[in-house]
């Protein structure tokens, strides 16, 4: 094998240099095949498509005029109706945030009564001192002290959630009734709720 071989140009070219040259023309070579095979598929895909939409442009001027204004109107119709939907969920979506904030406050604002509820009736319970409990003591010209009937009026006071009072008169045999003290209690309840309502008002 020669050492040398000559170029086109007629210089002299060692045979390893030729080697290599060849070599890298090859590789160069299968690259183009590739790159031609990948085009004669894009290109099939094309021509591929292109007769698809041929197909649908025949197809579609084989269509009655009156069918396509149908079409045309049933694509409008769901277009409202997509638009009325979507603006549907927005008004839900807002109605339900206002509904959540609601909540809130009402949970809130029953977590309030509930802890005024509980002082008011541990104030029924402890806290319920008459303001004539202290009676002097008797003075022997004085005639003796009748004790308390069940019927003598009482006044009572019961201290309230907000540094405030709720006073009423009773007798010894309301206070002995629970149903009345129940119905007492369920009043100064009433009248608390109408106060703050005022208040916020």
């Amino acid at each position: 094998m020669p050492s040398h071989i000559v170029a086109p140009d007629g210089s002299l070219v060692p045979t390893r240099f030729r080697a290599r040259t060849e070599a890298s023309e090859s590789a160069e070579i299968e690259r183009l095949k590739a790159r031609i095979r990948e085009m004669d598929e894009n290109l099939k895909m094309l021509l591929d498509e292109n007769n698809q939409v041929e197909r649908m442009r025949s197809e579609y001027a084989e269509l009655n005029p009156d069918d396509v204004a149908v079409i045309a109107e049933e694509r409008d119709e769901l277009r409202e109706e997509l638009a009325n939907f979507e603006a549907a969920h927005r008004e839900i979506s807002r109605e339900n945030a206002e509904l959540r904030e609601q909540v809130k406050r009402v949970e809130a604002e029953r977590d309030e009564w509930k802890i005024k509820y509980a002082a008011l009736l541990d104030a029924s319970k402890s806290a319920v001192v008459p303001e004539d409990s202290e009676v002097p003591a008797a003075v022997d010209s004085e005639p003796e002290t009748q004790p308390e009937s069940a019927s003598t009026p009482k006044q009572s006071t019961v201290s309230l959630p907000g540094a405030r009072e709720f006073s009423w008169t009773t007798t010894k045999e309301w206070d002995e009734d629970p149903e009345i003290l129940e119905a007492m209690k369920k009043e100064a309840l009433e009248l608390l709720a109408r106060r703050d309502a005022k208040r916020r008002m």
